[in-house]
């Protein structure tokens, strides 16, 4: 079973990137569109996990968590991996808290380490993936799109739960189902 560890986001935020995206469309390149409803911040991708490992992981994810408190993401810029220069990936930043969201990635991979898994090799960069570049088709009016693009304002979202997804793919693309959902507790002041 393929499975991940990520942030899912409010439909706010699926509708102001649905909006991106449109924009972007302008360029008429040849880019495969996340389904805005799809779109989630990944915290962690697993791939394919055998059962035991998931009843490990559904059962140790609350321990991976504790001491994490709500806190709050802006959503502020746009980029591409490798480089813009030569995109593959298209990406949404998050600026406020970005150190958070690093602390929080890390929790739940020192977690998965202690269950066995192998370490991460690239370091944790929060972003969401909102296409994937299959060619170079209108490349150059893409890249003036997305180093163009201005954003109304940040988009904010408040992050107060990480979701253990399983991923199923279809010929009509991703199909997520929670697994498990851990909610962070809230600090009594």
């Amino acid at each position: 079973m393929r499975t991940f560890i990520a942030i899912q986001l409010e439909n706010h935020v699926h509708q102001q990137i649905a909006c991106m995206q449109e924009n972007l469309k302008k360029a008429d390149a040849d880019v495969k569109w996340v389904k805005p409803s799809n779109i989630h911040i990944t915290l962690r991708f697993l791939g394919d996990t055998k059962p035991k490992k998931i009843k490990a992981i559904s059962e140790s994810l609350p321990s991976f968590l504790e001491g994490i408190s709500p806190f709050e993401i802006d959503i502020t810029h746009l980029g591409a991996f490798p480089k813009i220069q030569r995109p593959r990936v298209l990406w949404a930043g998050i600026d406020k808290n970005a150190a958070q969201l690093m602390e929080l990635a890390a929790s739940i991979e020192n977690g998965l380490c202690r269950l066995g898994f192998p370490k991460e090799e690239r370091k944790f960069s929060g972003h969401i993936t909102i296409g994937r570049v299959r060619s170079a088709k209108n490349i150059t009016p893409l890249i003036e799109a997305v180093q163009g693009y201005q954003f109304p304002s940040g988009i904010t979202q408040t992050i107060q739960h990480v979701i253990f997804f399983q991923s199923t793919l279809t010929s009509q693309g991703p199909i997520y189902e929670e697994i498990k959902k851990v909610v962070f507790e809230i600090p009594i002041l």
